[in-house]
């Protein structure tokens, strides 16, 4: 009985009245105080946006605890942002408004994410314009009505909660400046200081991973602050210089010179490696007869499900990304307006013309921009190409890029070509409904959901398609005649959330590739497992062209037997920055590249004549497409595609005898990307 009075004595008398105290302290401190206050409503939202990326409330909830340093993180760069609002009597309303913001970047990524692989990045923001162009292959037109009543009602209820949430007293100047400062320092220091120890890195292999690992808030404002190549601790002149002659210098031009044609292909890979899975006939047969007959292997890319560009910037430049901000994309930060050494040039410096195509928009990832800094001559983006067909989800077939390559190989005669290609057939967002289109081949085994089925039946089939032109090129390229290489390879996997143990050889961050030739070429290559980033260095080794930096940077390194890996990163990393930050010390302290003129198209849009036909006018002429648009005295008029020889202006009463018309491209951006001639109508 002592015990026990004993026991009730230490918790009457000590334990309760001291929790007590202890939830008074804290209740003030989160309530009452505005650092509180911004930690509390933080910690709140970084649940909340970890449940939607995460898809699950449960792994949200449990967040804190399983992984408390990224939460840490994450509340504190929170309430930095709510503390902006804590000068001002509205300051919950400001805390609401800011709530809603963080709460719609989370549903962003939740929706994102249960489309494709990767999250909701700041680079995505950079390419909004050209994104609402695809909205519809995405969404259907229900769902984007109903996100756009959803917008109407978030901002009607802002603006009921603007008069409704009860103005507070303005706290003292001291109370705001103690929660700005504090958030500012422990943000930037806790951030600081964890990347300086490596607990959290400044470059992830995966970026969805990352985001899971150091949560949204955190990866999703580093794409915005954290972005190109930092300044390694050793770079110098002496380093560069050491590189330089490691590397030695480039060889006279090669005797021979074929065409060069390279074919990244969207979301490619052989089908025939999912682990199970069978199919009614053989879904790609020219990419699987090139594999065993010519140079190929395993290729090593930078994302999964998405990040076109990326690989794209790797196979050119033959940089690596591991060097960059976190999900940054070089497209929309470095190559906008800095000119650099490419694949293009290092061709044009043995006399090649640099072709660019893609069956898609010429302004997306802004490669309308970014192609002149890498060096092309001609660029033939869908604008341009007149006999475009789509499949059931509206992406350009990538049969028309046959027609399109022959176009850039024809344009000229005194030259070899060097041909860099983008395909776009294969893109997701992959349907899990039935949908009519023809099936070359169906899923015989292995998937036995029927949501599943049809998005992998769906891909197949695109597969199929692309590996049928992968054959009508060959084939075309072999009836000119002439002398000709072409690099065959996939970006990334498909965006169906396909893992390693569904593979039955490669990794999900594996594509293939293929050299095939219509020649037997003096430096045959052997099979060989390589990176984007080492691709063109590969390919260029058989053609014996040793021009370009990175080029004879990764061959110094492939006739290696075993080298020190460490030291190989310290030199990329420092090369890199030299060649698109530093002082350009390995090209002689000064950037010898500009940006190039570069032509739209390869052939002129040509207006030979207008008839006037009573409301309507038909215009004349020739290599007119789906984006061609009748302009007249400056002003675009409603213009409709019949062929590449004709369009029809439904405005024809605003076409009178002696104005100017001529016909512009124009992407689903409104970007004007060339014109035609000019005629005066008669």
């Amino acid at each position: 009985m002592q015990d026990q009075h004993k026991t009730n004595d230490f918790w009457g008398q000590t334990l309760l009245p001291f929790i007590k105290k202890a939830k008074c302290v804290l209740g003030k401190f989160f309530l009452r105080t505005s650092f509180g206050q911004c930690l509390l409503i933080a910690a709140i939202t970084v649940v909340i946006l970890e449940m939607l990326g995460f898809q699950s409330p449960l792994q949200g909830l449990l967040y804190p605890f399983t992984h408390p340093i990224a939460f840490l993180i994450n509340t504190f760069l929170i309430a930095l942002t709510f503390s902006i609002a804590t000068p001002f009597k509205r300051r919950y309303f400001g805390y609401l408004v800011l709530f809603v913001f963080w709460l719609a970047l989370g549903i962003v990524n939740c929706v994102l994410l249960s489309m494709r692989v990767t999250p909701f990045e700041a680079a995505d923001l950079y390419i909004i314009t050209t994104g609402f162009s695809i909205i519809t292959v995405y969404l259907k037109t229900w769902q984007i009505i109903a996100i756009g009543i959803a917008i109407g009602l978030c901002l009607i209820a802002l603006g009921v909660a603007f008069f409704k949430v009860p103005k507070t007293e303005l706290r003292s100047a001291k109370d705001s400046l103690i929660a700005i400062v504090s958030l500012i320092v422990l943000t930037c220091g806790t951030i600081i200081s964890l990347r300086m120890t490596g607990v959290v890195p400044r470059t992830v292999p995966n970026i969805a991973d990352a985001y899971k690992d150091y949560g949204f808030a955190y990866c999703f404002t580093m794409g915005f602050i954290d972005r190109g190549i930092n300044e390694p601790e050793d770079y110098n002149a002496d380093l560069i210089g050491e590189i330089s002659d490691l590397i030695g210098k480039a060889d006279d031009r090669p005797q021979k010179t074929p065409n060069v044609i390279f074919v990244q292909m969207e979301s490619f890979f052989n089908v025939n490696r999912l682990e199970g899975v069978t199919y009614s006939k053989q879904p790609m047969p020219n990419y699987v007869n090139l594999m065993e007959n010519y140079p190929s292997g395993y290729l090593t890319v930078p994302s999964i499900g998405a990040g076109t560009a990326n690989t794209e910037f790797e196979v050119l430049t033959g940089m690596s990304l591991d060097y960059f901000g976190m999900g940054e994309y070089p497209y929309k930060s470095v190559l906008r307006n800095s000119a650099c050494e490419s694949l293009a040039t290092m061709f044009k410096d043995c006399g090649y013309t640099a072709h660019a195509i893609h069956n898609h928009s010429g302004t997306f990832y802004a490669r309308n921009t970014v192609y002149p800094n890498l060096g092309f001559d001609t660029f033939i983006s869908s604008e341009f190409m007149p006999n475009i067909e789509r499949n059931v989800l509206t992406w350009a077939k990538d049969k028309v890029l046959t027609e399109e390559i022959v176009r850039a190989l024809d344009s000229t005669e005194n030259t070899s070509d060097f041909v860099f290609t983008v395909s776009v057939q294969g893109h997701g967002r992959y349907p899990t409904e039935y949908l009519d289109y023809e099936r070359h081949v169906t899923i015989t085994d292995g998937i036995s959901d029927t949501e599943e089925k049809n998005r992998y039946e769906y891909f197949v089939n695109q597969m199929y398609e692309m590996d049928a032109f992968i054959g009508a090129l060959t084939e075309a390229v072999t009836e000119r005649r002439e002398e000709t290489v072409i690099v065959f390879y996939g970006d990334h996997l498909p965006s169906l959330g396909i893992e390693d143990d569904d593979l039955n050889e490669q990794t999900v961050y594996q594509t293939e590739y293929v050299i095939w030739s219509n020649y037997t070429p003096e430096n045959p290559l052997p099979d060989r497992d390589i990176s984007t980033y080492q691709l063109g260095a590969y390919a260029m080794r058989q053609l014996g062209i040793t021009t370009g930096v990175t080029n004879r940077f990764h061959n110094y390194y492939f006739d290696l037997e075993s080298y020190d890996e460490d030291d190989w990163n310290r030199r990329l990393h420092a090369l890199q920055y030299d060649m698109l930050y530093g002082n350009y010390y390995i090209y002689g302290a000064k950037n010898p590249f500009k940006r190039s003129d570069m032509r739209m198209g390869v052939v002129d849009i040509l207006v030979t004549d207008c008839e006037l036909d009573g409301e309507q006018a038909i215009v004349r002429g020739n290599y007119f497409t789906e984006f061609s648009v009748v302009y007249v005295n400056g002003e675009a008029l409603e213009t409709r595609f019949v062929s590449p020889t004709e369009l029809i202006v439904t405005e024809g009463e605003e076409i009178t005898k002696g104005k100017k018309l001529k016909v512009v491209q124009v992407a689903t951006d409104m970007t004007k990307l060339g014109s035609s001639n000019q005629i005066t109508v008669s």
